[in-house]
């Protein structure tokens, strides 16, 4: 199989997980807005190389991106809360 050289596709995507979901003519994913946490659910469209935004997500998306064969439906994880719990120990030997 010949190739040709390398070009990058995609300005950015997230960085948690796989930000991407490759369509037959597009490639959805997820991008920083560079305003905080927001984040923008974006495609790719092959034919034009134009990038078009579809929604904004408030909160922080997490863990992949799934399309549907049909590619009519999208799904993502977002981050509603993080947080930790910190424990006391008394007389540890």
């Amino acid at each position: 199989m010949a190739g040709g050289e390398e070009s990058q596709v995609l300005p950015v995507v997230a960085a948690f997980g796989s930000a991407y979901a490759l369509g037959k003519q597009r490639i959805y994913f997820i991008k920083p807005t560079g305003q905080g946490s927001g984040q923008e659910l974006a495609f790719l469209d092959f034919a034009t190389s134009q990038i078009t935004s579809i929604a904004t997500i408030p909160r922080s998306a997490a863990l992949g991106l799934a399309l549907s064969p049909d590619e009519r439906l999208i799904l993502y994880s977002q981050i509603d809360q993080i947080g930790s719990d910190l424990m006391l120990v008394e007389n540890f030997h």
